[in-house]
């Protein structure tokens, strides 16, 4: 009985956390579903990408948004964060990870 008791019990714990660690990428599959197209274009603002492979909505409301841009090849991931202004402008940016070495913090979800 006690053996049954601790296999839910420890399959509860992994359920949980599976739930954690899988609701990031969810909701940015959601919002990038959603909202996607509003950004396509945007990486270009800044020249440091010259193709994309793909990106990410990861926060998303009617004056701010966070995207990931997973540069080409995968060369390089960017963070951008637009604010509303007439339309989406760029405001502020941090470099993930680059090709080159670059790898100046972690985030979450993670995308590479």
């Amino acid at each position: 009985m006690l053996v049954k008791k601790r296999r839910g019990y420890i399959f509860a714990i992994i359920v949980f956390f599976l739930i954690i660690i899988m609701f990031p990428y969810a909701r940015a599959e959601v919002l990038t579903k959603l909202h996607g197209n509003e950004f396509k274009e945007l990486y270009k603002t800044t020249g440091w990408l010259n193709q994309l492979d793909y990106l990410k909505v990861n926060h998303y409301s009617k004056t701010q948004a966070e995207v990931y841009y997973i540069g080409d090849d995968h060369q390089a991931v960017f963070i951008y964060y637009f604010i509303f202004d007439n339309g989406w402008k760029l405001d502020d940016w941090k470099c993930v990870w680059a090709k080159h070495g670059n790898a100046n913090e972690f985030v979450w979800p993670y995308y590479r």
